[in-house]
């Protein structure tokens, strides 16, 4: 490898605070906003995107089997959410 990154995604709604590894092909990426964006990334585009009703996503963290994502965030509370029940 020549040290250059492999490709770059870009956030679209901003700064990000956090990602998390999703299975073999997928991303995560949090904001300080509560948004999260899950990408794939063989195909380098966006599969899921939630407004989540926090502010400042610290990290984010996917259980093993990725049903349920964890997040850490400003006001020093950690959550877990179900995936398949996001808005």
């Amino acid at each position: 490898t020549d040290g250059r990154p492999l490709f770059r995604l870009q956030n679209p709604s901003g700064a990000v605070l956090d990602i998390a590894v999703m299975g073999d092909d997928a991303l995560a990426i949090g904001d300080r906003g509560g948004a999260v964006s899950v990408w794939n990334l063989s195909q380098r585009k966006i599969m899921q995107s939630h407004r989540l009703p926090i502010e400042g996503i610290r990290l984010l963290a996917f259980s093993a089997n990725d049903s349920t994502l964890a997040t850490a965030d400003r006001d020093g509370y950690v959550r877990l959410w179900d995936l398949h029940a996001l808005p």
